[in-house]
């Protein structure tokens, strides 16, 4: 494993510089974290982003069109493990121009991608992470057709799905996203092949410079699974960015509350910690603290 991550890592090296259309990416997150009834551990992504490193590359194919890939990989430097299946976190190929972008292949969900950029901890509550978490749907999946719309003034459509002959219970997602000035906003619905109902969920934030203000509601397809709202309020002062945010999951009848920071050392590292707890969850409270640095 370490030599195929030295060969990856010479080969992007080399390829940028012929080239300057591949660069090697990612992540190096590890913290310790404790949770009720648990002992202390070492782990990584202690605040939930895991660590991972990837390739990506463009290619311009001449008259606006360009050839793009992403291949990523997740570890653990808790234990220098790497994922049991090489590029598990993203796998795909694509094309991009004046008509948008099309991409093929193992790729995150369009319910991850259009809620998790409106809070920094999406994964470490409970609450949110059961039922509430991603829009209701996993974070990835496999032989994904996805396309994604020009931006016509800050508003973007997202369409993905799954082939049959690939994926049984296929999950096709749609969403319409805003981005102008301090407004962000999300609207999404997707269907699972095979279960009842639709996933709908509608995230939104301001900006107002120093503070920003985000919330969501989320109803996931099925019975008792996940149908609650969500708030955060978030701020920086200098190199410290506090946030406090809350869940509410009508279906379990649970409540999240979590604080946190993080303390930015460069524009790449900060050390972060947060602290939250769930009115009723076999683990109530969790405690973690640690470093991230990306490059």
């Amino acid at each position: 494993m370490k030599k195929t991550l030295i060969a990856l890592a010479a080969l992007a090296s080399t390829a940028a510089i012929a080239q300057s259309t591949v660069t090697l990416y990612g992540k190096a997150n590890v913290g310790l974290r404790k949770e009720s009834g648990t002992s202390t551990t070492m782990r990584g992504g202690a605040d939930g982003s895991d660590s991972r490193f990837g390739l990506r590359g463009t290619e311009d194919l001449g008259g606006g069109l360009k050839a793009n890939f992403v291949f990523e990989s997740g570890l653990n430097p808790a234990t220098g493990e790497s994922d049991a299946v090489m590029f598990q976190r993203s796998a795909w190929a694509g094309l991009s121009g004046g008509f948008g972008e099309l991409r093929l292949g193992r790729q995150y969900t369009v319910g991850f991608n259009t809620s998790i950029g409106y809070m920094p901890s999406t994964y470490t509550s409970a609450q949110i992470r059961s039922g509430l978490g991603f829009n209701g749907v996993g974070s990835r999946t496999d032989a994904q057709i996805r396309y994604i719309s020009p931006n016509f003034g800050g508003v973007q459509a997202h369409i993905a799905t799954q082939l049959k002959g690939n994926a049984e219970n296929a999950l096709t997602e749609f969403a319409v996203t805003y981005g102008n000035g301090p407004v962000k906003a999300a609207l999404y619905t997707s269907k699972t092949k095979n279960t009842d109902g639709n996933n709908v969920a509608l995230n939104g934030s301001y900006d107002f410079g120093s503070f920003m203000v985000a919330a969501g509601y989320v109803d996931k397809a099925g019975d008792n699974t996940g149908k609650g709202a969500w708030i955060h309020l978030g701020s920086t002062f200098g190199a410290f960015s506090p946030y406090i945010q809350f869940a509410k999951n009508n279906d379990n009848d649970q409540d999240t509350i979590e604080v946190g920071s993080r303390y930015a050392l460069s524009k790449r590292t900060a050390a972060y910690f947060h602290v939250s707890n769930n009115s009723d969850a076999p683990k109530k409270s969790l405690l973690a603290i640690g470093l991230d640095h990306n490059f």
